[in-house]
């Protein structure tokens, strides 16, 4: 977003919610889908403060799965 790309940027999204709904990151999806919708509308510059909060869940996910993965094996 910060280069104006907003395909490329909307193409990342979809693939983080698609990532996040096989994992079960259920919040980490409704998050994106709402980034999304603001891309889509071309609503920039609200899409850019909404990324924050998206980094932060989407690294306390990343968190909860590597716990995941250490208590699995």
């Amino acid at each position: 977003m910060a280069t104006g790309n907003n395909e490329a940027a909307l193409d990342a999204a979809l693939s983080l919610r698609s990532s996040s709904v096989m994992v079960g990151a259920a919040r980490l999806g409704e998050l994106t889908t709402d980034l999304i919708l603001l891309l889509e509308s071309h609503s920039h510059a609200l899409a850019m403060t909404k990324l924050a909060t998206l980094q932060s869940c989407g690294n306390q996910t990343a968190g909860q799965l590597a716990d995941f993965c250490k208590e699995s094996h």
